[in-house]
């Protein structure tokens, strides 16, 4: 019973969290059925995610150890579950954007979702059960969003009753939270010590001297800072893309295949997480090849997508997107373990906490310029021109950099 418990509620809460049939029609249930203006939508609403999910990656990049991981995926189910209830019942701009700050205290908790899988196994079973977790969450997405095409074509269900699925399956998933075994709970800087009692400041001072050493341990290691901040940027790219893609599909196709879209790209997603999660790389020796092919790519297929954006050629689009998001999921799903074996059992949440937090300044800093009423508020188009040269900007800096340090090398290196 206990293995039962430790590998297959996890999965049942990764595919009922990710079983959101809503999700790719949530622009039109916000423009359609709430008949909200556009511009309040692009720029007042959905930049709220992006605030939200970074502010709680502080808390979680804190606590994450601390609380333990099971805490933080119930406070996931229980957050979603509290932003799809406010969508169902309000029709407020307001109150829908607190409904999105709900959203992101979910995506910030959902980082213990995949690195709760680290606690109970050996290093040698990390790239597998790394890949067990995001196939539990693609199928999810796959099956959801395949669902709600099928809905959406033949008129089934409107958008405000797809929420109400989305409620269903995500309350599911936090009956399956609570019921999972405890991980984590003991963190680095809260182990017991047999030393007389302390005063409250002065063991504040260890816990504070112990997270900074395990911080620097951690990220003095080179393929971790470097994979760190590959990861990071991957996300941010994906983050973005996926958040603002919908108001962008709508510019450009008044039908509505973004369901189709989405489990388009959890099917061939599914794929490329298969090959990082069974296919053995050595990512030390191969890691300055693969990050700048793949990140490469990936503005690829960015650019691609921005050069054919009318009539006919949207379908391309649709392909460019999901080729956009298999390469991400390939890069997280391969990379994630490799950072794991790295480092302590109890310090999961320190490291990949941080990464996500990184990721998720980098699309604070982004949104609030370019969507946000405080920024340029761009347009759909451009925001994808500006997220394309932006991105390549930081590629380019990248490539330069790792030439200029592998050059230095070699000199210092003769000498």
């Amino acid at each position: 019973m206990k293995w039962f418990k430790r590998i297959h509620l996890l999965y049942l809460f990764g595919f009922f969290s990710n079983f959101r049939p809503a999700d790719p029609y949530l622009y039109e249930f916000f423009v359609e059925r709430k008949k909200f203006p556009v511009e309040e939508v692009q720029q007042d609403i959905l930049p709220v995610l992006s605030y939200s999910t970074a502010i709680h990656l502080v808390f979680v990049f804190f606590f994450c150890d601390l609380c333990g991981y099971k805490a933080l995926i119930i406070m996931s189910a229980v957050a979603t579950v509290v932003a799809t209830s406010i969508r169902i019942l309000t029709d407020s701009i307001f109150v829908m954007e607190i409904s999105e700050v709900f959203r992101g205290t979910a995506a910030a908790a959902e980082l213990a979702y995949y690195i709760y899988i680290y606690g109970y196994y050996d290093v040698m079973n990390y790239q597998r059960t790394t890949a067990y977790v995001r196939t539990a969450a693609l199928v999810g997405k796959i099956t959801s969003s395949a669902l709600s095409q099928l809905i959406i074509f033949m008129e089934w269900l409107n958008y405000n009753e797809l929420q109400i699925l989305n409620l269903s399956a995500n309350s599911l998933a936090g009956v399956f939270a609570v019921f999972l075994p405890t991980a984590g709970e003991n963190a680095y800087y809260l182990s017991t010590s047999t030393n007389p009692p302390e005063k409250f400041s002065s063991k504040l001072k260890q816990k504070i001297l112990a997270f900074k050493s395990t911080f620097i341990e951690s990220f003095h290691q080179k393929h971790i800072i470097r994979w760190s901040i590959w990861c990071a940027c991957s996300i941010c790219s994906y983050v973005q893309v996926s958040t603002f893609v919908q108001p962008l599909w709508k510019v450009l196709e008044t039908e509505r295949y973004n369901g189709a879209a989405e489990a388009s790209l959890g099917l061939v997603a599914l794929l490329a997480v298969s090959l990082a999660g069974f296919k053995k790389i050595d990512w030390k020796l191969s890691t300055v090849v693969v990050m700048y092919s793949l990140s490469g790519l990936q503005y690829v297929v960015l650019l691609s997508s921005m050069a054919l954006w009318n009539g006919y050629f949207v379908i391309f689009h649709y392909v460019d997107y999901v080729l956009f998001g298999a390469i991400y999921y390939f890069v997280i799903t391969a990379i994630s373990p490799e950072i794991a074996q790295l480092l302590h059992k109890n310090c999961f949440g320190l490291v990949f906490g941080f990464i996500y937090l990184l990721a998720a300044i980098l699309n604070t800093i982004m949104v609030c310029v370019i969507n946000d009423n405080a920024g340029f508020k761009l347009e759909p188009k451009q925001q994808f021109y500006v997220y394309f040269v932006v991105h390549l900007s930081i590629y380019v800096i990248f490539v330069v950099a790792s030439a200029i340090k592998k050059k230095v090398d070699t000199v210092m290196t003769r000498h």
